[in-house]
């Protein structure tokens, strides 16, 4: 027994100790968030866009609805089983992405956006 457990344990250690680690390293709201930087155009609304980036306290959406070009609303990304915000009434819409055709998801509503900007980073 004594000589199963010395067998054992080091062989538990080497599986679990780097697993360990890489759930302490990784950064799942940064993975998931990080493809989604740049501009995004509504292939259904004319003058309805996203702007996806990067801020010192995580990732910001901003909504341009149209005829508001210049300004419009901002709101923090969160990350936890989905990508998501909580607008102003409280509302939360889901973004979902597909990488294949470059399109972004907006739930509650079904608005699909399509990339105006180039990112390296969606092609990951």
């Amino acid at each position: 027994m004594k000589r199963l457990l010395k067998i054992l344990l080091p062989t538990l250690a080497v599986i679990v100790v780097p697993l360990m680690v890489w759930r302490l390293c990784d950064n799942p709201e940064r993975r998931k968030i990080e493809p989604l930087v740049g501009e995004w155009r509504s292939t259904r609304y004319e003058g309805l866009r996203l702007t996806i980036r990067k801020s010192n306290d995580g990732y910001r959406i901003t909504v341009r609805r149209p005829g508001d070009a210049r300004s419009g609303r901002t709101y923090r990304l969160h990350y936890k089983f989905s990508i998501h915000y909580t607008d102003d009434a409280g509302q939360r819409t889901d973004l979902f992405y597909t990488s294949a055709a470059d399109a972004l998801l907006l739930m509650p509503g079904g608005r699909t956006f399509t990339r105006i900007t180039q990112n390296s980073n969606h092609e990951r």
